[in-house]
């Protein structure tokens, strides 16, 4: 089936005023509904399956700005580029959500508009249960404000502050050059 073949899936929704939708994702804008709501059903034509929720993050809309990651990946080359990819999710995230994320994991990315700036998405990721897990297996007691966010450069320029260099070296590194 489809959805057991692609480690990482994005579903991509709108804001409603009226509800509808993914508006609910604005939610997790709280810390405390993070932890009153860790885990998300996934519903598809080919499975349902719960997620537990990782990384609760802000992501420009636009290529241009200079912090951009394009998340709606679904292959990936080797485990390691799948795991950068989670790293990438993981070190934007508003909290500090302490949920691993192993190779054989599959991933899901809901986003929509958020409207803080011009263009900007809200997305909360969070990977499938595995065999025997459950939402009460998760203390979301320990989950915090995260102290280092990779927030968009827009971000930055609105409500000031600047990106840590140690994250940008990790998910940046120089390029070689020959």
């Amino acid at each position: 089936d489809m959805l057991e073949h692609n480690r990482s899936w994005a579903l991509f929704g709108h804001h409603r005023k009226n509800g509808r939708m993914f508006s609910d994702l604005h939610k997790y804008k709280k810390l405390a509904f993070l932890q009153e709501a860790p885990v998300f059903t996934f519903n598809s034509l080919y499975q349902e399956a719960e997620y537990v929720i990782f990384s609760v993050f802000y992501m420009a809309g636009n290529r241009s700005d200079q912090y951009f990651y394009y998340y709606p990946q679904a292959e990936f080359e080797d485990d390691e580029a799948f795991l950068h990819h989670v790293d990438q999710l993981a070190s934007r995230s508003i909290y500090s959500i302490p949920v691993d994320v192993l190779p054989e994991d599959q991933v899901v990315i809901m986003t929509c508009c958020s409207y803080e700036t011009d263009n900007l998405r809200i997305a909360v990721a969070g990977r499938r249960l595995r065999e025997g897990e459950q939402a009460s297996d998760f203390d979301t007691g320990v989950y915090s404000v995260a102290e280092s966010v990779l927030y968009p450069k827009k971000w930055y320029d609105k409500f000031g502050g600047k990106a840590d260099s140690d994250t940008l070296a990790r998910l940046y590194p120089p390029q070689e050059t020959e």
